[in-house]
């Protein structure tokens, strides 16, 4: 009998980003690691064993610690469970969702491929998927935790009634930029906004003078917006003696909370290409997501945005958004000041080829009197702009992702 499935495995793949990994899977190895992964990096190295719910820190030098698990992000097996309970319809899919699946038999086909060939082989369908996803922005939020016992924050203008606060914001916008030399990618993600509060409080839960409060991260820094009755107002920061807090503080995000996470909900997005396609599904009343991409000789940018106030004209098939607000970056910025210089806008297009956007400022209203107002209108042509309908037929996906 000629055998076709091989009892040891080893494959040597590169993936983006200079990411080489060697994958080994055996039915006859024994007295051998258990199962595990070891990542290696430029400052030590991470352990991970699966069987024994371990991880440990490998530095330079050789010498290992334990890394703690806290209760939390421990997990027991619902492979089998999972799989179960969304066939049924009982639960919604959190892990492996069909495109990561696909990916998956995928990359076991390329092995297969290359050991047949004794050579390299490419998988196109993990490089270049036709699976788009976006977010379903109504779902998706970050979470950032405010723990004085563990990390002060840098953000306080008041004293809290508890030392602890998970606070939920709905996500408005993401926005990646790609540096065009490197292939660097950096990602911002824009909070809903809200007012400056006291929570938990048993009166006065607003607080004085109040301001508009909006939350930006990005992969690892946190800026807030903030908005007073006057452009140039301040207020003192927490501990007193700390020094003054304008209308935008920057922070390193482990030096202000104790964690912070995404819960990002995706679904499979269906491209909306004749301006008919979008005035029948704003009229069907679909979940809409709108794309703005557009690049300079330095950057690539991708605005992703849920589509909010839009008009529509099923006679003359003309539509028109009018929504935000989202993210409007700086693209004369370097990319360490990318955060610092992002601004907010609306944004309006009726075409697939250019945009205008009206962008928040300091505007005079009076001598000696300015507020931040949408005031500056930016016309940028040479966009693209895309609408998606969000496949509500199809489930979707959740992914929490910890930052930084």
């Amino acid at each position: 009998i000629e055998a076709d499935i091989p009892d040891h495995v080893m494959a040597l793949a590169e993936y983006a980003d200079d990411v080489t990994a060697i994958i080994e899977m055996s039915a006859r190895t024994n007295a051998l690691e258990p199962d595990g992964v070891t990542i290696h990096g430029t400052t030590g190295s991470l352990a991970v064993q699966f069987a024994n719910e371990r991880i440990e820190r490998i530095q330079p030098g050789g010498a290992r610690e334990t890394v703690a698990i806290r209760d939390e992000d421990r997990a027991g097996w619902t492979a089998e469970l999972d799989f179960v309970a969304a066939i049924r319809g009982d639960a919604e899919v959190t892990m492996t969702d069909f495109a990561t699946g696909v990916a998956y038999m995928a990359f076991l086909e390329a092995v297969e491929e290359s050991a047949a060939a004794d050579a390299a082989s490419r998988s196109a369908t993990v490089r270049e998927s036709d699976v788009v996803t976006f977010l379903e922005f109504a779902r998706s939020s970050m979470v950032f935790r405010i723990d004085l016992d563990r990390v002060p924050p840098r953000t306080l203008s008041h004293v809290p009634p508890y030392s602890l606060n998970n606070a939920r914001v709905p996500i408005d916008c993401r926005c990646r930029i790609t540096e065009r030399d490197t292939g660097r990618v950096h990602t911002f993600v824009l909070g809903a906004d809200c007012k400056t509060e006291r929570v938990g409080a048993t009166a006065d839960l607003w607080l004085q003078p109040n301001a508009d409060f909006i939350p930006i991260f990005s992969d690892d820094e946190f800026m807030h917006i903030k908005t007073f009755a006057r452009a140039g107002m301040v207020s003192q920061v927490h501990p007193p003696g700390s020094g003054m807090q304008h209308d935008r503080l920057r922070t390193p995000i482990v030096e202000t909370f104790d964690r912070v996470h995404l819960d990002l909900v995706e679904r499979e997005g269906e491209r909306l290409s004749t301006g008919a396609q979008i005035v029948e599904a704003v009229l069907a009343n679909a979940p809409l997501v709108g794309i703005h991409r557009f690049e300079t000789d330095r950057y690539q940018v991708t605005i992703e945005y849920p589509v909010k106030t839009i008009n529509a004209n099923e006679r003359d098939v003309v539509y028109q958004t009018d929504t935000g607000p989202i993210l409007f970056p700086d693209l004369d910025a370097d990319p360490p000041d990318l955060l610092w210089r992002m601004e907010l806008a609306f944004s309006a297009t009726n075409a697939p080829d250019w945009a205008e956007f009206i962008v928040r400022v300091r505007t005079p209203i009076a001598p000696d009197v300015e507020v931040y107002h949408y005031s500056d209108a930016r016309r940028l042509d040479g966009i693209a702009n895309e609408f998606h309908r969000l496949r509500d037929d199809l489930p979707a996906v959740h992914r929490r992702v910890a930052l930084p």
